[in-house]
């Protein structure tokens, strides 16, 4: 696995290489070196239809979005019996991995800063757009490092048009990152990724996940741990 189970949950991410010219398969360690990641057959979450659809949101985002920032679609097959997306490979995985599984390289401080701007940038530049774009999923296993460790934002399988918007269907995503608003009544907006990104730079600035067990009863969950050093 590449980029973490968080990345991961419902595929498996493979490293492979690619004729630079016409994309079709070369030996390992030739041509353009890539990440593929496959769908399980049985969907997102059990639901094969929607993950389809996420599939398509996907493709759909990323093959009109470019930014340093953002990760780089290379291809795609979408069909009955494979679904797969091919990116370009981020060396160092998922700021999840670094922060969380034991083995990694420690992040020191001006690099987890770096980390935070790359990704602020990519957040600001969807936002920022003639239609926003509401990411919908800003959390640690879909921000990828490169070998720099440039940020470059990742999972765009839920991702919604704004700058607001209502979503009828059943809350979905990783609840510990949404705003209260969007879980009580399913209203999106911009301040929605924002609220995600404020989670994640909680964890980069504490080293800790948003819900931990294994942390003192008080800081079990680390935004409301850290709700009473906010000041106005």
């Amino acid at each position: 696995m590449l980029w973490g189970k968080g990345a991961e949950a419902n595929g498996c991410v493979y490293k492979g290489w690619i004729h630079e010219h016409n994309l079709t398969a070369v030996k390992p360690g030739t041509g353009i070196t890539v990440a593929i990641k496959k769908l399980k057959r049985g969907g997102y979450q059990g639901n094969r239809q929607l993950a389809v659809e996420l599939l398509q949101d996907e493709i759909h985002y990323l093959s009109q979005l470019h930014h340093p920032n953002l990760i780089k679609l290379v291809g795609y097959i979408c069909s009955a019996d494979n679904r797969i997306l091919v990116y370009e490979f981020i060396l160092k995985g998922s700021l999840d991995n670094h922060l969380f599984t034991r083995g990694h390289n420690f992040l020191d401080w001006a690099t987890r800063v770096k980390v935070a701007i790359g990704a602020a940038r990519a957040i600001s530049f969807l936002h920022d757009l003639e239609i926003p774009v509401i990411h919908r999923n800003i959390k640690c296993s879909n921000i990828l490092l490169d070998g720099d460790f440039n940020s470059k934002l990742s999972g765009f399988g839920l991702a919604i048009d704004g700058p607001s918007t209502h979503v009828s269907s059943p809350v979905i995503g990783t609840y510990e990152y949404d705003p209260p608003e969007y879980m009580t009544t399913g209203h999106l907006t911009t301040g929605s990724d924002v609220y995600g990104f404020g989670a994640v730079l909680l964890q980069i600035m504490s080293g800790h996940r948003i819900i931990d067990p294994k942390q003192p009863a008080g800081e079990y969950n680390l935004i409301d741990f850290a709700k009473p050093y906010f000041k106005p």
